[in-house]
């Protein structure tokens, strides 16, 4: 994932805003950003923040009910 920071202090306010937010989600999200702004690729953020993609989520539901995969 390729995106540009426009002005260094946008960095320490996305550290700012993801320590002081409650939200998980949002931030995981603010995670992200700063993790592309790293370098990382979008796998390696999904590796890191634990982001699963709509079809392990389906597995996880088919398996945890007992379902069988067709």
């Amino acid at each position: 994932m390729q995106i540009v920071c426009r002005n260094a202090e946008d960095v320490e306010t996305l550290k700012l805003r993801a320590s002081k937010e409650i939200n998980a989600k949002q931030r995981d999200r603010y995670r992200a950003v700063k993790l592309a702004l790293d370098g990382h690729s979008t796998q390696e953020i999904m590796r890191m923040l634990g982001i699963c993609t709509v079809e392990d989520y389906v597995q996880l539901v088919i398996r945890g009910c007992g379902m069988l995969k067709v």
